[in-house]
């Protein structure tokens, strides 16, 4: 029996000798490889979300890229607009570099000015200014034909322009009763006729509630001004606002010059090739206007 007994624990022994080893147990090996793929799974989803990020934070950039480039189109066409209202102004009223430069190219640059011969009451300037409007600052020329040359597009002035010539007085123009010539002295006889025709029929009333109060008392071709320079016809009343052609055009020209500046980011020869002008009349501009150059 005993001896049966070790027969059996000697097998037993070659048994549990024969049985794997610690070192090359499977369920071991399929924990490690299941622990590697886990780890490697999770490296590729931290770069899943990395990559995740980068794309949303991209797709941020390019709606931000958008919308500025939205704002930078209308912030252009805005400064178009204002620079074509500017060049209308300018166009209206006629003064400038470029008129100036003109006047001097064609040998006016020294020529007399048509209010240079004028004087009028004290409280009426404003009520000759609305109704002479540009011919206050004619340029006079020794005879009117020389408009001729004028003419042509290519030598034809870089805006609006009246032109006059001197001629000798037939007769002196009425100045009677409620006529604006009468509150206007003429210190030259050559330009009488000139101004008698421009003030023909143009009547002073001390308001404009009075102007309109008065109304029906006007024949055709009559009008009242009154002293702040509104003017009553029959049918009209156009209210007048002193130098109101020169102040909003030196006004909307600073708006324009900023805009620009800040538009094309200080570049001064964009700005000032956008503006259609040079850069040393664009210099002289912002010293006139009192604007910085990092406007």
């Amino acid at each position: 029996m005993a001896a049966q007994l070790r027969e059996r624990k000697t097998r037993l022994a070659a048994e549990i000798a024969a049985l794997p080893g610690g070192d090359n147990d499977p369920i071991r090996d399929v924990e490690a490889q299941l622990a590697q793929e886990n780890a490697d799974l999770a490296e590729k989803q931290a770069s899943i979300d990395a990559l995740q990020a980068a794309v949303a934070a991209a797709q941020a950039r390019v709606s931000e890229a958008g919308e500025s480039w939205q704002r930078e189109s209308r912030s252009l066409a805005d400064l178009e607009a204002r620079a074509q209202a500017l060049a209308a102004l300018q166009a209206k009223v006629g003064h400038g570099e470029d008129r100036d430069d003109w006047l001097s190219r064609v040998g006016l640059g020294r020529a007399t000015h048509l209010y240079t011969t004028l004087d009028v009451d004290a409280g009426w300037n404003d009520a000759l200014e609305a109704v002479l409007r540009e011919r206050l600052e004619a340029i006079e020329l020794p005879t009117l034909d020389r408009a001729l040359e004028f003419e042509a597009p290519d030598a034809a002035p870089p805006a609006r322009l009246a032109l006059y010539a001197p001629a000798p007085a037939r007769h002196g123009p009425a100045a009677s009763g409620d006529a604006l010539i009468a509150k206007v002295r003429i210190k030259r006889a050559d330009v009488s006729r000139l101004v008698a025709d421009a003030l023909d029929g143009v009547r002073c009333r001390p308001s404009l509630a009075q102007a309109l109060a008065d109304r029906d008392a006007l024949a055709v071709g009559e009008s009242f001004v009154t002293p702040a320079g509104h003017l009553v016809t029959a049918q009209t009343v156009t209210l007048f606002r002193p130098d109101g052609n020169m102040r909003p055009l030196e006004e909307i020209e600073a708006d324009v010059i900023r805009l620009a500046i800040g538009h094309y980011r200080g570049r001064m020869t964009e700005v000032a090739r956008r503006l259609g002008i040079g850069r040393s009349t664009l210099y002289r501009k912002l010293g006139e206007l009192g604007i910085d150059n990092a406007a």
